[in-house]
This record gives structure tokens, C-alpha cells and sequence, in this order.
């Protein structure tokens, strides 16, 4: 509406349908925010799970803010394209052929450059010298990075592919005309937006791979870990979690000699000490009055 022609519809007559954007809008604020509560309220029975959500859902979102970014770039470069080619089209019928594209690239470029500006800062600010290594070799973080990579680098050779294609098919049919940008418009824009992503999202996975250990002294060797505990040790499961570092499973155990000791945060670093120099590939962890038992099985 803003980028309206003087002399266009009245406010009024625009804006029509934005009632029924709004309830819709209201309606998946709605949904996104009550499935965003019960992620929250689930994770919350174990804080390394609840980490993983919440890394999961910021690469999500970033995805989404980038993919909108990339919409909004093709648009604007496949826009000044159609200006240039189609000039004497709109010079003759008055019709404006960049209102539309650009108020749509705005919205896009504004809702995808807040949703990627905020949770991708968030991601990389979780890159600490003490949990660099974590953050970096995430599922979630190896999804994102892969799929943007894939995406852009198939993008960009099907773009260039097809600009060649019809650049040398006109020039040895000696017809390069304005009809041969024309055919290899959205190629250009495809191949121009790819273009500005791809370094940036190299570079992050670049720094990612250097940044791996060397050995895997540096890493942490994960067992599948079962914690026998009474209902209700929910206190103590977090705890032993966050010392070993991720997640455990949990059994209920329903016997009456079931209980749930008091330990300490040094006794927890002494049990996940047990777990890692176990010999099984598999560890049950009892729980009893004196502590933990740590007994290990393949």
C-alpha cells in the first residue's frame, strides 16, 4: 500500500482481507506457542534433553529466517531483471511491474531477516572456549549446516547449468537477443542469491571442521546409561545428567527397598567417573542408600 501509484484503490478497498490475515496470524501464534509450551514442559524432565530442544528449535527457526531471505533476494534480483527487460511493456501500458515483487521481497527480507538476525547470533553466542566442542558437533547444527550447503550448491550449479545452456543454444543459433535474459532470468536470480549465501555458510563449516579434536582424548565417550531409580528422582536424574553430559534412561523401580539418596556434587563427578572408566558398553546405575552402584554390561 505504500508503494501504491498515485491514484490507486483507497486504503479501504486494499486492506480488505487483512481481517481474515490477522486471524489466521492469531491462529498459528496460537498453535506455535502452546506446542512451544509442551516441547518446554517435556524437556524439563531432563536438562541435557531440554538443551537439545531448544538447539533444535533455534536452528529450525534460522532455517526458516534464511530460507525467507532467500526468497526475498531472488525476488529483488529477479525484479530489477524484469525492469530492465520489460520497459517498453510498462512504458506503453502504464502498468507498474515492481510494486508487487518489492513489497513482497520487503516482507519477506523483514520477517526472515528478524527471525534469522535473532536465533542465529543466539546459536553461535553458545560457541564458549568451554563448550565450543558440544555446540559445533550437534545434530541439529551438522542438520543445518548440511542442508543449507546442499541446498545453495545445487541451486547454484542447476542455476549455472541452465544460464549456460541457454546462452550458448541462442549464441550458436546467433539469436542472443533481450529474449535470451529473459529466458535466463530466474536462472540469474537463483544463481546470484546462492552466490551470497554459500561463502558465509562455507566459512562456518570450515571453522567447524578445524575446530574438531585431534583424538578423541578430547571427547567424551558416551554409553548407553539406565539409571534404576524410585518415582519421583527426578532432582537426581538432572544431576547425574549434567555430570556425565547427556542423557540417561530411566527405570522405575517399584520395590520397597527402592530410595533416592542425597548426593553430593562431588559424589556425582566420583559416579560419572565409574560410568566412563567402565568397562561395558552399557551401564546400569542402582541407586541404594550408601549412593550409587555402577555396574556395567555389553
Amino acid at each position: 500500500w505504500a508503494l501504491r501509484a498515485p491514484g490507486a484503490d483507497p486504503a479501504v478497498d486494499h486492506f480488505e482481507h487483512l481481517p481474515g490475515a490477522i486471524a489466521s496470524l492469531a491462529v498459528g501464534i496460537a498453535i506455535w506457542s502452546y506446542h512451544w509450551w509442551r516441547a518446554q514442559d517435556e524437556a524439563d524432565y531432563s536438562p541435557t534433553l531440554k538443551v537439545s530442544a531448544n538447539r533444535a528449535y533455534e536452528y529450525i527457526v534460522a532455517a526458516l529466517g534464511l530460507g525467507a531471505l532467500s526468497v526475498a533476494s531472488f525476488v529483488i534480483i529477479d525484479t530489477a531483471l524484469v525492469v530492465v527487460t520489460e520497459r517498453s511493456i510498462e512504458l506503453i501500458s502504464g502498468v507498474d511491474l515492481w510494486r508487487e515483487p518489492v513489497a513482497v521481497a520487503l516482507t519477506l527480507a523483514l520477517i526472515g531477516g528478524s527471525l534469522w538476525g535473532y536465533y542465529w547470533p543466539s546459536a553461535q553466542r553458545r560457541i564458549t572456549p568451554n563448550d565450543a566442542h558440544s555446540e559445533r558437533a550437534s545434530l541439529s547444527r551438522k542438520i543445518f549446516t548440511f542442508v543449507v550447503l546442499g541446498i545453495g550448491i545445487m541451486a547454484l550449479l542447476g542455476s549455472v547449468s541452465a544460464t549456460l545452456f541457454v546462452f550458448l543454444r541462442d549464441a550458436l543459433d546467433a539469436s542472443l537477443s533481450l529474449d535470451t535474459v529473459r529466458d535466463i532470468r530466474p536462472a540469474i536470480g537463483v544463481a546470484l542469491t546462492a552466490a551470497f549465501i554459500l561463502p558465509y555458510q562455507w566459512s562456518v563449516y570450515r571453522a567447524d571442521r578445524l575446530a574438531e579434536p585431534k583424538d578423541d582424548a578430547d571427547t567424551v565417550r558416551r554409553k548407553r546409561v539406565s539409571v534404576l531409580a524410585q518415582e519421583g528422582a527426578h532432582e537426581l536424574i538432572r544431576g547425574i545428567e549434567d555430570a556425565l553430559g547427556y542423557s540417561v534412561d530411566t527405570l522405575n523401580w517399584t520395590d520397597d527397598e527402592a530410595v533416592t539418596p542425597s548426593l553430593s556434587t562431588e559424589a556425582l563427578s566420583d559416579l560419572a567417573g565409574k560410568v566412563a572408566v567402565s568397562p561395558g558398553g552399557r551401564v546400569l546405575i542402582v541407586l541404594d542408600a550408601a549412593g550409587a552402584r555402577v555396574l556395567s554390561y555389553d
